[in-house]
């Protein structure tokens, strides 16, 4: 039998001995992701030959794995065998790249299914794009980031001072006052946030408060991935400031990100306004996630 763990912030050099494999791009390939999320998740982990193994729940899919970090495709079949009999799921993996998923599927042949969600794939962006916002795609996107430069009186600063924390806890929470609370996934959101505030320098993220006229109007928080990749992890703003989402978006990447190619936005989870905003900045690709299930 495996020794399952919740994973703690003492957890993070461990999982990212794992996880920092040549091209990851998922930003679930971030030991922050994992962790700000792991109570919406469920997530507990256990070592079995070198080999990380991650245990998720989410509502609507049930129970899953996700990409075993360290795997050897042809010991596939065998640990797909003995995860199943060590703590059977409803699907065998779940939000695995396409990559870990043909894997799967060339080990294990018609024993398999592999679904693709449109919900869950993540949108990637060139940074250098979202910077620049030159062309007529991005002729929107510039006038209102035109519009909150020359309207309002601005500063930006890190998210350090416990009265900078203070007054992001105070943003979210009239943010998301106005959303309800019936949704699971808003509220988890929520607390994920005002969680990682507060461990903002253990998991080494970037972050950036705007103000204008000293009242806070928005924060982003995010991190670099690899050389190439840069995740944003959050980003709110109160809509009524024309602008300022488009300010912290293209400011903060080129503030701290502008030696990166790519910048990973997560996924839309279904939501049709998301999606829409989503793809008015132009995503350069769509980066698949599957899950994948044994068949009858």
């Amino acid at each position: 039998m495996l020794v399952w763990q919740k994973p703690s912030l003492d957890d993070k050099a461990l999982f990212e001995s794992f996880l920092c494999f040549e091209g990851r791009e998922s930003y679930e390939t971030s030991f922050a992701s994992q962790y700000i999320w792991r109570h919406y998740t469920n997530l507990e982990y256990a070592i079995r030959d070198n080999v990380l193994l991650l245990h998720n729940y989410k509502k609507g899919k049930g129970t899953y794995y996700k990409m075993p970090c360290g795997y050897k495709k042809e010991n596939l079949p065998e640990l797909i065998e003995f995860l199943q009999k060590e703590r059977p799921t409803d699907y065998i993996f779940g939000e695995v790249d396409e990559f870990f998923a043909l894997d799967v599927e060339e080990m294990m042949g018609d024993q398999v299914e592999l679904i693709a969600l449109r919900e869950d794939e993540e949108y990637i962006y060139s940074v250098k794009e979202l910077i620049e916002l030159r062309g007529r795609r991005f002729h929107g996107k510039r006038n209102h980031y035109n519009y909150f430069v020359k309207n309002f009186e601005f500063q930006t600063v890190e998210i350090k001072a416990p009265e900078i924390i203070e007054d992001c806890l105070d943003l979210i929470r009239q943010w998301f006052s106005g959303k309800g609370i019936g949704d699971a996934e808003l509220l988890a959101e929520q607390n994920a946030i005002v969680d990682t505030l507060e461990k903002l320098e253990e998991l080494r993220l970037k972050s950036m408060a705007l103000y204008v006229d000293n009242k806070l109007v928005g924060f982003t928080i995010g991190e670099r991935l690899t050389p190439e990749m840069t995740i944003i992890h959050f980003e709110k703003a109160y809509a009524e400031y024309r602008g300022a989402y488009n300010y912290l978006n293209q400011y903060f990447l080129e503030e701290h990100f502008s030696d990166t190619l790519y910048v990973n936005r997560q996924e839309d989870a279904g939501d049709e306004g998301l999606r829409q905003a989503k793809l008015s900045y132009r995503p350069i690709r769509m980066l698949k996630k599957y899950y994948i299930r044994l068949k009858d």
